[in-house]
C-alpha cells in the first residue's frame, strides 16, 4: 500500500524528507523510509525535497506552512493530508474549502 501511495505522491528517492503530523495509526506503514518528523536545523540548511504534512484544521495547517515552506527546496514537493469529511475527526479542512492559507 505504501508503495502505491508514494508513487501517487511522485516520491522518487528524494533525500531530505519530512513527514509531519503522521497519525500513529499509519506510522508503521512509513517505517521503510527514513524521514524527519519536524523541520530541524539540518533540514533548514539542506532544504526539504519532499514534504507530506498531516493537519486537522486551518490553524494547524497555517502554522505548519509557516515553518515548512521556507525550508522547502525550490523544486521540492509539498503534500497536505487532512481528515475526510466523513471521518469522525472534527476538521474545517476539505477538498472544497477555502485554501487561502496555501
Amino acid at each position: 500500500m505504501l508503495q502505491n501511495l508514494l508513487e501517487k505522491l511522485q516520491f522518487k528517492e528524494q533525500k531530505n524528507i519530512l513527514v509531519q503530523g503522521l497519525p500513529s495509526s499509519i506510522e508503521k506503514q512509513f517505517a521503510k523510509i527514513a524521514f524527519a518528523k519536524n523541520v530541524t536545523p539540518l533540514l533548514k540548511t539542506r532544504k526539504i525535497d519532499f514534504a507530506l504534512v498531516f493537519a486537522v484544521n486551518v490553524n494547524q495547517l497555517s502554522g505548519i506552512m509557516r515553518e515548512v515552506l521556507p525550508a522547502l527546496h525550490e523544486e521540492g514537493l509539498f503534500w497536505i493530508a487532512h481528515p475526510k469529511a466523513s471521518s469522525k475527526i472534527a476538521t474545517d479542512l476539505s477538498k472544497s474549502c477555502s485554501w487561502d492559507c496555501v
